[in-house]
Parts: structure tokens; C-alpha cells; sequence
């Protein structure tokens, strides 16, 4: 090789490892910064409220039938977030689980039962995708879950010339435990409000014994343990603990 080669050889070499030498100082400049954001950032309180349609996943197994397997859904609470990677919340929930049934032949002549079932949620949710104004997160919730179903009764004639009566009632029934995941995206609208999207599975380990009323009458069958599966929208606003905007807040998440 002559000289005007190895000349030109060791110029390259002195670029490339220039080059190098950049890019690892970039790449650890970037590792330090994205370090800093997770687990450096503001501390946020934030008040969030969903509104979504949630359904079951599987048949009453009350013995009744199911007339509609889906209803409205309303979810609010407070998260606090020490740190823009993860947050914890509290929340309540409250679902229609949609109507039932009697089945024809029971001893009452008609039966609609309009189920509801309300949770209190513990949060624990983690952002593990992030840019400047909006994320994805995923989480994990539980907590007691307990139904609260309002119902409509006939009673059949007691003799021929008899008329046959009707009356409503409302009943609640024992707590259970309830298990959930969630996965959706937080979206900054600025001034520390957040447009909030999700998907939600939960299974209600609830009791299929009889619901009774505070005067104790007879209101039907417990609905028993229930599987949904909802899709909701929502908003938060968030304040920033650290004495920063709340919407310098939100744009770290």
C-alpha cells in the first residue's frame, strides 16, 4: 500500500472512531435523560372520571334469563403519581350489568331483574411507552365488589277470581373480591387536562344468593360471579406537587 493510501486510511479511521465516540456520548446523554424523566419527575395528583359501555362475558348463572347482556358504566377517583413512570389510585365503578329474566313456570309469574354491581378499585397502573404529549399504559386492579340490582315482581292470582299483583324492589348483595387489568393511552390537552382511552377486563366473584330487600323481601337470585369487558373514555385533570403548572406536569407523563 503506498503512502497516499495509508494516509488516506488513517483519515478514516480518525472519522469513524470520532463518530463513535459521539454517538456514545449521545446515547448516554439520552439513557441519563430518559433516567431522569421516569424516575425524577414531578409528583402529580390527578381526579380522573370514565364514562364507557361494559359487558358480560358469559351467561347469568342466577337461573334466569338474560334479556341484555350490557350497560352503562361510571368510574371515578383520585391517582398519585410520585414519579412520571407508575401511579397509584383509588377509584369507585359503578355497572350495569345489563337484565334479566324468571324463567317461565316459576312460581312467580314474572320476574325483571336490573343488575348493577359497584367496585372499589385499587390502582396500580405503569407507563411503559412514552413521548412529549401522550403514552400507553397498562395496570392491575382490585379491590370489593358488591351487587346492587333493582327488580320488578308479578304475582300470580292466590285463587281464580284473584288478580294478580306486582310490586318493585331494590337489594344488594354481600362483597367479594374483584380483579381487573386495564391497557390505554393518556393523551395531554394542556393547562393539566388529559384525554384518557382504555380497555378494561374484570371478573366479580359475586354470590348467586337469593337478594332481599332492607324490609326483607324476596327481589330474586344473586347474579354470581361475572366476567366483563368494557371500553371507556375519560378525562383527568392533574396538579403538580412539585409547585410547577399542572400542564408541565402532565407533559412529562
Amino acid at each position: 500500500m503506498n503512502s497516499r493510501g495509508i494516509v488516506g486510511l488513517a483519515v478514516v479511521s480518525i472519522l469513524f472512531a470520532g463518530g463513535v465516540a459521539h454517538a456514545e456520548s449521545a446515547s448516554t446523554e439520552h439513557s441519563v435523560a430518559v433516567g431522569e424523566e421516569s424516575f425524577g419527575g414531578p409528583m402529580r395528583l390527578g381526579v380522573e372520571l370514565d364514562l364507557g359501555l361494559s359487558g358480560r362475558l358469559e351467561g347469568s348463572d342466577s337461573g334466569y334469563h338474560d334479556d341484555e347482556r350490557a350497560g352503562m358504566l361510571l368510574e371515578g377517583g383520585v391517582f398519585f403519581s410520585p414519579a412520571p413512570l407508575f401511579d397509584v389510585g383509588l377509584s369507585y365503578q359503578r355497572t350495569q350489568l345489563g337484565t334479566e329474566i324468571a324463567r317461565p313456570g316459576d312460581a312467580l309469574a314474572a320476574n325483571t331483574l336490573f343488575r348493577s354491581v359497584n367496585t372499589v378499585w385499587l390502582n396500580l397502573r405503569t407507563y411503559p411507552l412514552r413521548w412529549e404529549n401522550a403514552s400507553l399504559f397498562v395496570g392491575l386492579m382490585a379491590g370489593p365488589s358488591w351487587e346492587s340490582s333493582k327488580g320488578h315482581i308479578t304475582y300470580p292470582p292466590a285463587d281464580i277470581s284473584g288478580v294478580m299483583r306486582s310490586q318493585s324492589c331494590s337489594a344488594s348483595g354481600p362483597a367479594a373480591l374483584a380483579l381487573g387489568v386495564t391497557a390505554g393511552a393518556d393523551v395531554d390537552l394542556g393547562g393539566g387536562l388529559a384525554f384518557l382511552a382504555r380497555l378494561t377486563g374484570a371478573s366479580h366473584h359475586l354470590s348467586s344468593d337469593p337478594l332481599t330487600g332492607s324490609d326483607g323481601a324476596y327481589c330474586g337470585p344473586g347474579v354470581g360471579s361475572a366476567a366483563t369487558l368494557d371500553a371507556r373514555i375519560g378525562f383527568a385533570y392533574r396538579f403538580d406537587l412539585s409547585g410547577g403548572d399542572s400542564s408541565a406536569a402532565v407533559a412529562a407523563n
